[in-house]
């Protein structure tokens, strides 16, 4: 009776836990250990997420930094409409003499970063040594700030040479030939400082906005050859186009004529350190462009400012200057330059003909002579 018993208890309690099993079947239903085991697995997988949510924040966020980091670091500005905004976006650093402001009116990146080396060689049948001069591939990171440091530097040295000579130093004129200065042809050390660096104070330099057009200046600068060779040296830096302005710039009461390389890349100019108006004026390298303009023409301030209000202050000149440069920027010298060599120039004077054809009239040709004329051209 009493084993009767006992099986009969096991059945029920057999029957019982068969009814739980199948109610938490039909309810989906887990047990308490199961139930546990998924609600840890679910907050796992959603602290995954939200970490992997905070790790692209986290990077996104380091990317923005270093692109703004880089930014910042960037020497150059964002470059300027026309080449006389470029120039005189670099003469109001000098007046200011704010090295990085004058630096920022500089193609010092789209240089690096569009400067065809190889072009460069085929030009000259040569490289410069790496170790002395010269610019490297960019092949990563370091040789690229390496070459924009190279820039910087170039362009520092240009702007040395201009701050040698508003100060009067010798050594860009009289001393211009010599790789040392000795000491044996001076009184003394301190006598040898103050004559090489006249100055100790930085010159007081204004700006009223006067150009010149550089047509007028010499009438070798609108000649096709020379234009042929500025296109060329423009392709080889990555550029669209090469050009130079002349400024008046006063100097402590005088007036010296201030020229500039300058250089568009894409739409955007920029001072450049080729600077064709001053070769072709036969300036020094060691002025840095610049002359005075009483030592050139003999003309005195009052002079100079009668000469400028008389003929230019209408801005008839510096607006066909601006005509014709548009006009030479319009030639497609990506094509021309990616013609077979012999073929080259005949195609850029063909090109530039028409387009400084339809880029002034014959009454643009008779004002331009006549200028040239009362100036003694």
């Amino acid at each position: 009776m009493k084993k009767r018993m006992m099986i009969c208890a096991l059945m029920a309690f057999v029957l019982s836990l068969s009814m739980s099993l199948g109610v938490m079947a039909e309810t989906g239903t887990a047990p308490a250990g199961a139930a546990g085991q998924e609600a840890e697995e679910k907050e796992e997988k959603e602290d995954g997420a939200a970490a992997q949510e905070t790790k692209e924040a986290e990077e996104e966020e380091a990317e923005t930094k270093g692109a703004t980091a880089a930014e910042e670091a960037r020497i150059e500005g964002d470059g300027f409409d026309t080449e006389t905004e470029a120039a005189e976006a670099y003469i109001r650093g000098l007046t200011e003499w704010d090295l990085q402001q004058v630096l920022s009116a500089c193609a010092v990146e789209s240089y690096v970063d569009s400067y065809r080396m190889d072009k460069q060689i085929e030009r000259i049948g040569a490289m410069q040594t790496p170790v002395s001069s010269g610019y490297m591939p960019l092949h990563n990171d370091f040789t690229r700030t390496m070459n924009i440091e190279n820039r910087r530097s170039t362009l520092v040295q240009l702007m040395k040479r201009q701050y040698l000579n508003l100060i009067g130093s010798p050594v860009v004129s009289e001393m211009s030939d010599r790789m040392m200065i000795t000491l044996k042809d001076f009184d003394s050390v301190e006598d040898m400082m103050e004559q090489v660096y006249p100055a100790t104070e930085v010159p007081e330099v204004s700006f009223t906005g006067m150009f010149l057009p550089p047509a007028l200046l010499t009438d070798r600068f609108y000649t096709s050859q020379n234009q042929y060779g500025m296109a060329l040296n423009a392709y080889i830096d990555g550029a669209q186009q090469l050009s130079s302005v002349a400024a008046l710039i006063d100097v402590g009461g005088e007036y010296y004529l201030l020229t500039l390389g300058t250089e568009r890349y894409g739409d955007k100019w920029y001072v450049t350190s080729m600077n064709v108006l001053s070769i072709l004026l036969v300036l020094d390298g060691y002025t840095g462009g610049i002359c005075s303009v009483s030592d050139v023409t003999g003309l005195t301030r009052e002079q100079t400012d009668a000469m400028y209000e008389q003929m230019f202050s209408d801005g008839r000149a510096m607006e066909l200057t601006q005509a014709v440069s548009e006009a030479i920027g319009s030639i497609d010298t990506g094509a021309i330059f990616a013609l077979p060599e012999e073929e080259m120039k005949g195609a850029y004077e063909e090109a530039y003909m028409e387009a400084i054809g339809s880029s002034i009239s014959e009454e643009d040709r008779q004002y331009i002579e006549s200028l040239t004329k009362a100036l003694g051209f």
